[in-house]
Formats: C-alpha cells, structure tokens, sequence
C-alpha cells in the first residue's frame, strides 16, 4: 500500500527537529523559534478569512411621485409623458432608508398607449417642494446634473431602462426630471397604471455584514440569496438588481353671438338654437388618463409592405382579441369596395367589405382600406382594442402606408373629395362613423354629408387625417343640425384633420378630459347656413389641449361664430398657437376658469363696427382665466365684455351669471389697429359688472378707445403697458346706461406715445 504522509506526520517530524536543535544551541534555538512563530502566525493570518467592512444588496424603489408637466398644468394620470419642449416628466424618489453608499443605479420604465422615438435625458434635482397633485410651472424642479440618457424607438409594452451615474445619487429624497429630444412624443406607465407597470429605480448599495432590511417587499431578490441575513458576502451575487425590474408591482351652444356690444349693427346670431345631439353618449368611463397626446405613437402609415407587414405599431397580437380564425402575426387585415365577410380578408384578393371589417376587427387587427367609395354606410366599432393593442383602421391609395399626414390634413382648403385618393363614405344619414369601444384608431378617411361625420364615446381614441365636409341642412340658417367630429371620452387624439360646413359643430369635446386636437383645420364658406362653433370644450372637458390649429369664417358670412370656444363647464383647457380668421376666441360661464390662451392669433377684416366677429371675448362669468402671448388685429373690439342670456343650462346647473368676467388675466397680449381694445358691456342686464382684469406688459397700438364702457368694473389694472398712436383714452357711455357705466382702472408703469390725450398718472 503506498504511504501518504498527513499533517500529523508532519508536525511530529517538526517537532522532534525542534527537540534537537534546542538540546544543541539555547541561542541558535531561541532565535530559529521566534522565527518560526513569526511564520506560523502569519500564515494563519494569511489564511484566515478577512472580515468584510460592507456586503452589497439590490432595491427597487417606486416613485413617492411622478406626473409630467404640460404648459403650466401638471397631470397626475395613467400615463406620464414625454415631449420636446411640450411635455417635461417628474418622478420623485426616497432612498434615505439606504444604510450606505450606492453603487449602480437604473431607471426602468415600460411604454404604454403611446409609442415613439428619440432621446430621453434624465436629471437629478434635489427640489423636492412638489407633489403629482400640485405640480404647476410655479414649483416644477428644473434640470441639475446628468445620470444618464437613452435614445432609440420605444415600441409599445417595451421595458427600457437608462443606466444612470450612480456617484450623483445618495441615500436621500430627489426628483429625476426625464426630458425629450429629437424625435416623436410618446408616453411610459405610470405608478397609478391599472397594469402596475410604473417606473421604477433599481438600486445597488453597500450595507453593513448582517444588515436586514424592514422593507423586504421592495428588495429584489431575485438571485435567491436572503439579502438580510448577511451570510454571503457578495451581497446575493448579482448587484444589479437581478431579476424582471418589470414587476412590482349635448351641448345647446347655439346661442348667438350678441358681442355686438353697444353698437345695434352688430346684429348677432341668435339661431342656433340648441344642440342636444352633439353630445352624445357621455359614457365611456374608464380611464381618464393620458394626458394630451393620447396617439398611436409615431407613423400609423402603416409601412410599405404590401402583404401587410411593414407596420410595426399595429400591435402584432395574435390573440385577435379570441378570435381564431387564422389572422396572420402582424394583425394586417384588408379592405376594398368590392371586399366581401365571406372572405379571409388577409389580402386585397380577398379583402373585407367595409361594414364587416368595422364589425368584426378585434384587438391588435392594423386594418388597411383602400381607396374608393364605399357608399351610404353607417359604421359602428363594434369592437375594444386594448393598451398596446388598438384596433386600428388605416385608408391607403395603392399601398398601404403611402399617405402620410404632418404637421395638417393632406387635404387642403379648395380641394374636392376623391374617393380615388382615400376611402370616402357618403350620403348616410345620421351618423357616419360611431365608436362606442376604446382603444380605436382611425387615419386618412373621408366623410361627406350626414348629420354627424364621426361620433366617439370610447377611450384612448385616435382619429388622424380625417376629412369632413357639409354636415345638416345646408340651406336653411335656421337649422341647427349639422356636427363634424364630436368626442365623448377621455384621452382621445383629434390630429391633421380637416372640417368643412358643418352647420351646428364642427369640432366638439364633450367631457373628454385629458384630450388632445393638434394641427387641425375648420372652414366655414355655406351663406346660407355657416358653421355656428368651429372648435368647441364643453360638458365638462377639463385638461384637454387645442393646439396649432386654425379656423376660418369666409367673408360676408350671415353671423361670425365663435372658433375658439370653451363653455358652460370647462377647467384647465388650452388653446396654445391657434389662429382664428373673422371669427373669435370665447370663454363663456362661470364653469369656464383656470384655463390659458397662449400664443394665439386673431384676424379681423377692419375697424368699423360691420367688423365685430373678430376678438376675445369673455362672457356670463367666466373667471381666472389666462389669456398670454396673443395677437388681436384689425378689429372693431379686440376684447368683448358681455352678458347675454344665452339660454343654455348645462349639467347640474345653469353657470350662465349675470356677470362680464372676473379674475381674468391678459399677459403680453399685443391689440393692432382697432377701434377699441375693450368693450365693456353688451347685453341687457344693465346691472352686469366685470370684476378684477389684470393687463400686463400687453400693448396696444393704432387705436380709438383703450376702453368703451357700458357696464359696471372694479378693479382694471393696467401695469407695464405701452400704449401707441390711439385717439382717445375711455369713454363712459351714459344714456341708459348712465347709472352703471363707470371704468375703475389704474395705471402703473404704463408708457404712452403719440396719442390724442392727455395719459393718466401712473
């Protein structure tokens, strides 16, 4: 058997060397033992297992906050969105519990209802003086050091995380402000998502050996080591934080425009009677969120693959919403005038008929419609898509994906309808298009006279480059029975769309909160019977956004309509770089207040009284409203103070007040070549005042009359404005109206320059 010397041999053997040598030399023996107790202990020490200063453990965190920040209105939805010099992103997080140093940070957040592309910055602010329900532009955080940034496209239901530099980060409460570059708007989960999909920050740091968190639920712990007993000394491997960082967890607007003011020629119309279809079913419920750009995320066009493919947003769920009837992977379906429901409807060889396709298209389902004229049909969206999966219904010329709308309808003022461009129905009746369910998108589509153009109730709605014309009866102005595009549910998308002659309405929102109308376009050119609202909120549409777009009343039409118009119950609405031709800007009720006009534009034809169609005009109420950054030119009144009875009671209540206005505020708003900048009183209710109107570094130039006063004021103050070429300061009208026509105003710091008066003290 062969020998195999063990540690015992060994010792033994040193031992008994060690006996030698010290029978031998007492010195030399003393010296060779310190020696080799000198080695002993340091290789014991070497040996031994070093006592860890810290362990590092993994945490995932949920924001205490998050909402984003749109003009100066924060929204504390669903979703949390993210556009270039629109929309900025807060997300507040607490991390003071941490017992030590972190090491490694991510930020995850998963795309939701609206996808897009381009570069996310996110920065750290140690401003903490917000919350989701406060944030305003007033205490917003701004922008400090850069942790980290990502660009790419962010598809729908993608988990993205950004890498953030964790040397800026320390145990303590912050804000992370997300900012958006270079590319499409789009949207992420936020922490009130129903999918408990929100964002979250995964952190490593150092702990203490032994250390246990209280918190278990927000560790992550994936990697199957217990992150509180301290017995391993990696910290549980991977410092990443391991595991799916994805879990976690009827309007009767008709009314008329009496803005005439104390001027009789300025007529007004009092037809328009009122509109108790135009509201439709205020149902929807569900989610409210979304905030303003509730799209489907970049270019629905579709792509140009013919089999179907080549759009990437359609949502590719193959599930159909449980049908199962063979749908290809990519969800693309097919449309043409001669399609039949007995078809498979996979190609244009054998495509769908029109009505079967509305009817029978589920969730995930890119529906592509080939031009043509479809006829008198009356189409219902028998269907719901879901988050991630609309229903989507896309027109086409020849391939799919070859019309395009940016930035305003391909359609223009002057062109004629041509079924040989995009799908055309016509001639329905009532209503062209209903949509009861959510999640459904629409895109380049045209409808021509019905009653109603398209109907929404349903949720998170897309309707793109829609084409509308000549709605009701044409020919009789007292008929008020003609709606373009009428919206009832929350979070719908209204974008490059264009309105013609719809005698009633031409774009309503009813009760849509958190919506958004972009780059869209309303005519008026019919005498017989012109559009009475262009774009309308009202029913108690709040937080919605109209933003560059444009209305337009033809010269010589028999009433000017209202273009802009928020009414009866509508809060924290915008109208932001709007245009409005012969035609006005209106906040009318007291249930019209906290809402901003930026940037808008407003184009009269002269200064004559024959001209009173053109100007802002505040109404029976409407209060703490802000009206900053607008144009008001060549007009005869560039701001109307009035108090009619408009006949209307709305929801809960009649909010028509014998009263101008109150608590409104006027910012940098620029009047040019008019006979007055205000008029003060128009209506019968002689006993009618206008209350506390701030005018701030507005100027007023090429005028007649800062102010015509009819009714009542208290408390005008004009501060830091310039004042040229104008012929008279006020008037007080007396007449009847001698008891209550007197201006209460002051002056600070306001210059004046070649006028016919002598200017007040300042």
């Amino acid at each position: 058997m062969q020998f195999h010397p063990t540690k015992t041999y060994y010792m033994t053997l040193l031992c008994a060397l060690l006996l030698c040598l010290n029978f031998g030399c007492s010195k030399d023996s003393d010296l060779f033992n310190e020696v080799i107790s000198e080695n002993i202990e340091e290789n014991l020490e070497d040996n031994a297992e070093e006592a860890p200063e810290f362990i590092v453990l993994s945490k995932t965190f949920e924001p205490t906050h998050d909402a984003y920040l749109q003009g100066n209105q924060g929204y504390n939805v669903n979703l949390v969105r993210l556009e270039e010099e629109n929309r900025t992103s807060y997300l507040m997080f607490d991390l003071s519990s941490l017992p030590g140093k972190v090491i490694d940070a991510k930020l995850s957040f998963t795309v939701d209802s609206d996808q897009g592309n381009g570069t996310v910055s996110v920065q750290k602010s140690s401003s903490t003086d917000w919350t989701e329900s406060n944030l305003s532009a007033n205490n917003a955080p701004s922008g400090g050091a850069l942790l980290g940034s990502i660009g790419k496209s962010f598809l729908l239901e993608s988990e993205e995380q950004v890498t953030l530099d964790a040397t800026n980060i320390v145990p303590e409460e912050f804000t992370l402000v997300m900012s958006h570059s270079s590319g499409n708007d789009f949207a992420f989960a936020s922490k009130e998502n129903p999918n408990n999909k929100g964002p979250k920050l995964i952190v490593s740091y150092e702990a203490p050996p032994g250390y246990v968190d209280n918190d278990p639920q927000a560790n992550d712990d994936s990697s199957g080591n217990d992150s509180g007993n301290g017995g391993d000394t990696t910290g549980g491997g991977d410092t990443t934080g391991g595991g799916d960082t994805s879990s976690g967890g009827g309007d009767a607007t008709g009314g008329g425009d009496t803005s005439g003011g104390g001027d009789t020629s300025g007529g007004g119309d009092t037809s328009g009677g009122g509109d108790t279809s135009g509201g439709g079913d205020t149902s929807g419920g569900g989610d409210t969120s979304g905030g303003g750009d509730t799209s489907g995320g970049g270019d629905t066009s579709g792509g140009g693959d013919t089999s179907g493919g080549g759009d990437t947003s359609g949502g590719g769920d193959t599930s159909g919403g449980g049908n199962d009837d063979n749908r290809p992977p990519d969800g693309a379906l097919y449309v043409t005038p001669n399609g039949s429901p007995n078809n498979d409807g996979l190609s244009e060889a054998n495509a769908w008929n029109l009505e079967y396709a509305f009817s029978a298209a589920a969730a995930g389902d890119v529906v592509y419609i080939k031009a043509g004229n479809y006829g008198a049909l009356q189409l219902n969206a028998d269907n719901s898509g879901t988050p991630g999966n609309p229903i989507r219904f896309i027109g086409y010329t020849n391939t799919p994906g070859d019309i395009v709308s940016n930035e305003g309808s391909t359609f223009s003022y002057g062109d004629q309808l041509d079924a040989n461009k995009m799908p055309l129905i016509a001639s329905g009746g009532n209503i062209g298009i209903q949509i009861w369910e959510d999640y459904i998108e629409i895109e380049n589509f045209q409808i021509t006279n019905y009653t109603t153009g398209i109907q929404s109730t349903g949720m998170n709605v897309v309707l793109r480059n829609i084409v509308a014309t000549n709605f009701g009866t044409q020919s009789n102005y007292s008929s008020y029975d003609g709606f373009g595009i009428v919206l009832g549910g929350d979070n719908s998308l209204l974008e490059n769309s264009f309105v013609l002659n719809a005698t009633a309405e031409a774009i309503k929102l009813f009760d849509s909160d958190y919506s958004l109308v972009n780059n869209c376009s309303v005519y008026a050119d019919n005498p017989s019977n012109p559009t009475d609202y262009y774009f309308l909120l009202t029913g108690g549409t709040n937080n919605t956004v109209v933003q560059n777009s444009y209305a337009e009343r033809a010269s010589g039409l028999q009433h000017g309509g209202h273009g802009f118009d928020m009414k009866d119950l509508a809060e924290y609405n915008t109208f932001k770089n709007c245009t409005a031709r012969r035609t006005n800007i209106e906040l009318n009720f007291s249930g019209v207040k906290n809402n901003v006009v930026d940037g808008c534009t407003i184009l009269g034809e002269g200064t004559s009284s024959g001209y009173w169609h053109s100007n802002i005009f505040i109404a029976n109420g409407a209060n703490n409203n802000l009206i900053k950054n607008t144009l008001v030119k060549d007009t005869w009144a560039a701001i109307n103070l009035a108090e009619y009875d408009d006949g209307y009671v709305g929801p809960g209540g009649d909010r028509d007040l014998m009263e101008l206005g109150a608590d409104n505020t006027f910012e940098n708003v620029t009047v040019e070549n008019t006979n007055r900048m205000l008029n003060i009183g128009s209506g019968g209710a002689f006993s009618a005042t206008a209350r506390n109107f701030d005018f701030k570094n507005c100027t007023l130039r090429n005028f007649g009359f800062v102010a015509v006063v009819y009714l009542g004021t208290q408390n005008f103050n004009f501060e830091n404005c310039n004042f040229e070429n104008g012929e008279d300061l006020f008037i007080e009208i007396q007449e009847q109206y001698a008891p209550y026509s007197n201006f209460d105003v002051s002056w600070t710091n306001c210059t004046w320059s070649n006028v016919n008066f002598n200017p007040p003290a300042n």
